[in-house]
């Protein structure tokens, strides 16, 4: 009877002997693993990651300026999240009417100040905000879309009505002309074809005589013109002009030689107000 060892039986007994020894690692990992803390997946911290400290540090832009809901003017401003400082107070305060004492309120206003911008308006908070109440000057700051508001309490106001603000004042300019010109030239060859167009306007007041023509290798072309009358919420116009039908699909423009009158907004104040 033959008793020496096989290799084969040698060499299965050592893998059997280290696939024991790596599940015994295995088994220890996975103990250590469930008495430790799981890692958190985000972490929130109280200091500013580093590569953005320049997000707090203060800004210079300018910023658009409303009061009583209008546009007023353009400034320049130093902000940063908490703070904000017009650089030149008193040439916003000049530009508010009917104000008592511009100086005065161009010191109040000058300095930083918070920006209130918790009292702004937006998707979810719709009412108790966009304003603030003050007997004095105050501002509520934007500073994702660079807009200042300001606010001046009824004492430092001269009796006024916003209601007049609504509309643009009548023209202090008597006569006026304006053309707009554009040119185009082309060929081929031994072919040359040229175009001078011209759009002018004459204005006498709130009244406006409007042409629209061209020259060109064809000969002179008179497109337009009409007598044009803006009223506060109505326009006028009477001659040979084009319809306005961009916004309707079903019809193209005509040339048409009559009397028109529309709704406008050329003498507000402000479209969106």
């Amino acid at each position: 009877m033959d008793c020496t060892p096989r290799p084969g039986w040698l060499a299965r007994l050592l893998v059997l002997c280290w696939s024991a020894c790596l599940s015994c690692a295995a088994l220890a990992e996975d103990a250590q693993g469930e008495a430790a803390e799981p890692a958190p997946f985000i972490v929130v911290a109280d200091a500013v990651p580093p590569g953005f400290d320049d997000f707090l540090e203060k800004q210079t832009t300018q910023a658009d300026i409303y009061y009583g809901g209008l546009f007023l003017t353009h400034a320049f401003v130093e902000f940063d999240p908490n703070e904000v400082e017009i650089l030149n107070p008193l040439s916003v305060i000049n530009a508010i009417p009917n104000v008592r004492d511009p100086v005065y309120l161009a010191e109040l206003l000058s300095g930083p100040r918070p920006t209130n911008a918790h009292l702004l308006c937006n998707a979810r908070v719709r009412t108790g905000c966009g304003r603030v109440d003050t007997s004095s000057v105050d501002l509520i700051f934007d500073g994702s879309n660079f807009r200042l508001d300001l606010f001046v309490g009824a004492d430092e106001l001269l009796l006024h009505s916003l209601a007049q603000q609504k509309y643009l004042p009548d023209a202090t300019v008597e006569r006026s002309l304006l053309h707009n010109v554009r040119m185009s030239l082309s060929g081929v060859g031994s072919e040359r074809r040229y175009n001078l167009g011209s759009e002018s306007f004459f204005s006498l007041e709130d009244s406006r005589f409007r042409a629209r023509y061209a020259v060109s290798d064809e000969g002179f072309s008179l497109y337009e013109a009409s007598w044009q009358q803006d009223d506060k919420d109505v326009e006028y116009e009477v001659g040979s002009f084009r319809t306005l039908g961009r916004n309707i699909a079903f019809t193209n423009d005509l040339d048409v030689v009559g009397v028109r009158m529309a709704t406008s907004t050329k003498r507000l104040v402000q479209v969106d107000a």
